[in-house]
């Protein structure tokens, strides 16, 4: 081959292919946006105590796969225990009080169905001895004696139905009720209901299926509100990545990602978009980066970009652990 035609192959295809390549790299370069800021990201659940209590009896392992349900611990359930008891008593105590109102209020109720009878009964007898009075020697002093138990009778009738009064009251003005519709009964049915699910959360369960860390040794004494333990899920991952704020311009949800894992080289998992943080990272740090002195320095903000990982088999072969760091690439446009 002449050197006139090599010189030309020289500066002219040669040029051409590689203008080609660097217009398909670059293209390519505008078609995805790719960050090694990325890691995975599952269900967890911290498990908190609900009673202060002492460990008694711990049945998992740290670390150990536990199945959702399945009881993880027991605390001394002691002081529960007599807290239910109380609240039982107490209970029982208020269905007799109700039901010692309720006799009550029937025998009230006789009573002053009785008295209303003596009041019609003598304001009849006055009034026939004041007719006969008029017309028949009769001596005033059996009048003064009928008026008398006229009023009597009124008045113990006034004092029954006050008393009537009272006892209604004191069933919610509704004496024929059922247990459960006073609010005597409901405020201690409350409480019993309470004291059984206190006594009920010494025994802990795993919330769901996953990993369990953090867990307490055997005697450990709890506070309320304490975190017992930690439960990892290890399944249905995703990755959180963090863009900068000029790439996620053009990020979507819906579009294609690729993920590749550190502790897997070379293993590439597919995946979609399927939610943008409403706000920078800074904005969710308990100081965000706003800096109004002399000596502000422009920092690249980052956005969390949430990253589903499509069902495969390979991840029973190369399992995930929350936590790890990925590097997670974005197609813009197919």
């Amino acid at each position: 081959m002449s050197r006139s035609v090599l010189r030309f192959l020289f500066f002219v295809f040669i040029p051409f292919f590689a203008g080609i390549a660097i217009y398909i790299y670059l293209r390519g370069l505008d078609h995805s946006v790719s960050t090694e800021n990325a890691y995975v990201k599952a269900d967890h659940v911290t498990i908190s105590n609900y009673v202060e209590s002492s460990v008694v009896e711990v049945l998992v392992r740290e670390y150990q796969t536990v199945d959702a349900g399945q009881v993880l611990l027991r605390l001394d359930q002691s002081m529960q225990i007599l807290n239910v008891k109380k609240k039982q008593s107490n209970l029982v105590e208020i269905k007799a009080t109700l039901t010692s109102l309720q006799a009550n209020y029937r025998e009230k109720e006789a009573e002053v169905e009785l008295y209303r009878e003596r009041v019609a009964y003598a304001d009849q007898e006055l009034k026939r001895l004041v007719s006969l009075s008029r017309t028949h020697n009769i001596a005033q002093s059996a009048v003064d004696a009928s008026v008398h138990e006229k009023n009597r009778s009124e008045l113990a009738l006034t004092i029954a139905k006050e008393q009537l009064a009272s006892i209604k009251a004191k069933l919610d003005g509704e004496p024929g009720q059922a247990f459960s519709s006073y609010a005597d009964y409901r405020q201690a049915k409350a409480e019993l209901d309470h004291a059984v699910y206190l006594l009920n959360k010494t025994v802990i369960k795993a919330p769901l299926s996953g990993v369990v860390a953090n867990l307490p040794s055997l005697g450990d004494f709890l506070d309320e509100g304490e975190a017992i333990a930690t439960i990892f899920s290890n399944s249905g991952f995703w990755v959180e990545a963090n863009y900068t704020e000029k790439a996620i311009s053009g990020i979507r949800v819906g579009q294609k990602a690729l993920v590749t894992f550190d502790l897997y080289p070379g293993k590439e998992w597919k995946g979609s978009v399927v939610g943008l943080s409403p706000a920078t990272k800074s904005e969710f740090s308990l100081f965000p980066a706003q800096n109004t002195d002399g000596r502000w320095i422009k920092v690249a903000q980052r956005v969390s970009v949430l990253i589903s990982l499509d069902d495969d088999d390979r991840y029973n072969i190369f399992p995930l652990k929350t936590g790890l760091s990925a590097t997670s690439t974005i197609i813009l446009s197919e």
